[in-house]
C-alpha cells in the first residue's frame, strides 16, 4: 500500500544530486571508473533508465526514469554510495566521511523541467570551469 504522504515514485523522472562530505575535492572524477561500477552494479539488480548524467569533481547530477514496477531510489543511492566507498583505498575510507548524508531529490514534472534538468546535467562542467563547451568533459551522457 502506498502512503498517502508519500508518492508512488514507479514510472516517474527524477533530477538527483549526489555530493561529496568535502566539497572542492576530486574523489568522484579521480575514481570516475569504481563510480561507474557501482552505478552499473546497482542498476543491473534494480534498473532505471538514466536519461542523463554528469559526474563532477565532488557532486553527481542524474535524471532518472524508474520502472514502472518501482525502484526506491533512496535505497538505490544507499547502494551505490556503499558500492563505491567500499572500493576506494582504505586510506580514503578512513580519512572521514565520504558522503554528504542522503541525496537530493526533486520529481520532474513536464518537458520543460525535463529539459532544464537534462541541459543542467550537460552545462554544468562549463558553470564550474571544467571545461570551455559541454562536449569537451568526458564524465558525461
Amino acid at each position: 500500500m502506498v502512503s498517502p504522504t508519500r508518492p508512488d515514485p514507479a514510472g516517474s523522472t527524477y533530477f538527483f544530486t549526489a555530493s561529496l562530505a568535502r566539497r572542492g575535492k576530486t574523489l568522484l572524477s579521480d575514481h570516475y571508473e569504481t563510480l561507474r561500477g557501482a552505478f552499473g552494479l546497482t542498476s543491473a539488480r534494480a534498473p532505471v533508465y538514466m536519461d542523463a548524467w554528469v559526474i563532477l569533481p565532488d557532486h553527481i547530477h542524474c535524471v532518472w526514469t524508474l520502472p514502472p514496477e518501482g525502484v526506491d531510489p533512496a535505497r538505490h543511492w544507499a547502494l551505490i554510495k556503499r558500492r563505491f566507498t567500499c572500493q576506494l583505498p582504505l586510506s580514503l575510507r578512513r580519512s572521514g566521511p565520504i558522503w554528504q548524508k542522503g541525496v537530493y531529490q526533486r520529481e520532474i514534472t513536464d518537458m520543460i523541467d525535463y529539459a532544464t534538468s537534462v541541459r543542467k546535467c550537460w552545462f554544468d562542467p562549463v558553470r564550474h570551469g571544467l571545461a570551455t563547451e559541454p562536449e569537451r568533459w568526458a564524465l558525461s551522457s
